[in-house]
């Protein structure tokens, strides 16, 4: 045994997991800011948009002077912190088994371990998306999402709560498009399937045939986009119990995301680590091993909207 347990074998190991983790683990990964952890903690500096136009020098309005002085303005920056957590998945494998079948990248163990990690990463995604945000030099502000980004389950009548409807999702555009968000971010809709039959069987029920059969065509993979927004499906969504307008009527509901790239950021610690190692307390069992240090956060509320949705 312990000649199969050698230092080439786990890098091929290793780097057969990141492969896996990569092409099929995480949906989300792709979808959002990529950077590199270096240590527990990391802080992103974000240079914000300046809206301040008094500031803006008119040369019409001094002609007669010569040589004025330059007028500096400050611009703002703010700053977001990430907090890793070490993500860890590990299998025991009995002597009987095939310990060289995990060089191989088609391995389920490389597979079950890479889809486990994605999920786990994806989830960090979600909770970073709608959860509390920490700025500020040392990270210590918080910040939640305003409810001004929050389309409520019963947005379109009043204690009455609804699914992902055609007025939900104009509305998620107008939220991002007010905001002056650039039309050319790519924007995603991250949802599970129920909520694209939501919207399915709202559009039908309206008589948007025409728009019905695209998100039919969604519904059936032949395309993936609709008013601007690459939908992204996944039955990871968080889910959480509201309460409505009336104070007392609560809903169960999806939390389907409307974002851009540049709203949600994951970060990465790149020391990854794969082991292989004999068990002596298990009967000489092999166990891999697979950790990695990973966090995500909202980098900007204005490019995220939350669209509670009823289950």
């Amino acid at each position: 045994m312990a000649n199969y347990i050698d230092t080439a074998f786990v890098k091929i190991f290793h780097d057969n997991i990141i492969m896996a983790l990569q092409q099929n683990g995480s949906r989300l990964k792709n979808i959002v800011l990529n950077d590199v952890l270096k240590g527990e903690q990391g802080f992103y500096d974000v240079l914000e948009k300046d809206d301040d136009i008094t500031t803006l020098v008119d040369d019409n309005t001094s002609v007669d002077t010569r040589h004025p002085d330059t007028v500096i303005t400050d611009p703002e920056w703010n700053r977001r912190m990430i907090s890793g957590s070490f993500l860890t998945k590990a299998y025991l494998i009995e002597q009987k088994d095939k310990v060289r079948m995990l060089a191989d990248p088609t391995s389920r163990y490389v597979q079950n371990i890479a889809y486990a990690m994605g999920r786990k990463i994806d989830h960090l995604i979600l909770n970073a998306a709608t959860g509390t945000a920490y700025t500020g030099k040392d990270g210590t502000t918080a910040v939640t999402l305003p409810s001004t980004q929050v389309i409520t389950a019963d947005h379109e009548t009043a204690n009455t709560a609804t699914g992902l409807t055609f007025d939900k999702l104009i509305y998620a555009k107008e939220i991002l498009d007010s905001a002056d968000v650039d039309p050319a971010e790519p924007r995603y809709l991250i949802l599970p399937a129920r909520q694209v039959f939501s919207l399915l069987n709202d559009l039908a029920s309206t008589n948007l045939t025409r728009d019905a059969d695209t998100v039919r065509a969604i519904a059936q993979g032949t395309i993936n986009s609709y008013m601007g927004f690459e939908f992204v499906m996944t039955n990871l969504t968080n889910t959480e119990t509201v309460t409505l307008t009336d104070g007392t009527t609560t809903a169960d509901v999806d939390d389907v995301i409307g974002c851009t790239k540049e709203g949600l950021l994951l970060a990465i610690n790149k020391e990854t680590q794969a082991k292989i190692d004999e068990r002596p307390d298990k009967n000489y069992a092999v166990q891999i091993f697979f950790g990695m240090y990973a966090g995500a956060t909202r980098m900007d509320e204005q490019r995220v909207v939350e669209l509670q949705c009823k289950q």
